[in-house]
């Protein structure tokens, strides 16, 4: 008697990949899984012209970790839309997560770390029964905070942190919290802006006392972006000002967080006004 043999079929699989990664000028959030610390992340739209079950698993030389989201994410309320979240499940010590997924709808993945302050390159694998559309987006908060400045003639002008010569016009806002965590400052808009902040207070005359950190182009586009762990119960302070010296013009400015920020503009008190004359 003939028996014949039956060959198994493999329906075809197939494979997206994206490259990213995670520094100093990412956005950060408090993991769902966590009540506090500061954990780096970078958000990736997911889109499926095809309903079926996908695997996204990560490659990196650090611990990673993945949160899962339908529809849309607030980093302010990390355990809202979440579908699910790995830290292990692949090899070592990166996410494996499987979700199956509707061609109508939009998901979600955020790639961070499993250990808070933590950065580097990241690769991303997603197999399935098509080709998914990955894009990374920067996702806006409920919780944040606004506010228009200017930088005009009758604004102060101090020699900022950087650089060794010239005078530039500033504002210097207040910042308190209600809630300590991980904020984000981002200025918008055609002004060629520069950031420094500060911890209690500024002394214009001394621009790298107290100061806690500077950036330039971190938001891209000419644009700032700091960010910074702050404490319930003290003060700090955020400077605007520009790159170049001697401009002038309005900027935007934008704070993410764990809570909404009291912003308040006001003129620093100095040991040795300046003028633009240098004197």
């Amino acid at each position: 008697m003939c028996v014949p043999l039956v060959l198994g079929t493999t329906s075809n699989i197939a494979s997206t990949t994206y490259s990213g990664s995670l520094s100093f000028n990412s956005p950060g959030f408090v993991r769902p899984d966590k009540s506090s610390g500061d954990y780096y992340y970078q958000a990736i739209r997911v889109t499926v012209s095809t309903s079926g079950t996908y695997i996204f698993t990560s490659t990196s030389s650090k611990d990673t970790y993945g949160c899962f989201y339908s529809d849309s994410f607030d980093p302010s309320y990390p355990s809202q839309n979440l579908i699910t979240t790995d830290d292990d499940g692949a090899s070592n010590s990166q996410f494996r997560i499987s979700a199956t997924l509707q061609s109508s709808r939009t998901y979600i993945l955020i790639v961070t770390t499993y250990d808070a302050n933590t950065i580097g390159t990241f690769v991303i694998t997603v197999n399935g029964p098509a080709s998914v559309a990955l894009s990374a987006f920067i996702p806006s908060t409920a919780l944040g905070t606004t506010m228009t400045g200017y930088l005009w003639a009758n604004n102060p002008i101090f020699r900022r942190p950087g650089s060794d010569s010239g005078y530039f016009y500033y504002q210097a806002i207040q910042v308190t919290v209600s809630t300590s965590g991980l904020y984000s400052f981002i200025s918008i808009g055609s002004l060629d802006t520069f950031g420094c902040l500060y911890s209690d207070s500024v002394d214009p005359s001394y621009p790298s006392q107290n100061l806690i950190s500077t950036d330039d182009d971190g938001a891209g586009e000419r644009q700032f972006r700091i960010n910074a762990t702050l404490q319930y119960a003290r003060t700090y302070v955020l400077i605007v000002t520009t790159y170049n010296a001697d401009t002038m013009g309005a900027y935007y400015l934008t704070v993410s967080g764990p809570a909404s920020v009291v912003l308040s503009t006001f003129i620093p008190s100095t040991s040795r006004p300046m003028t633009s004359s240098g004197k």
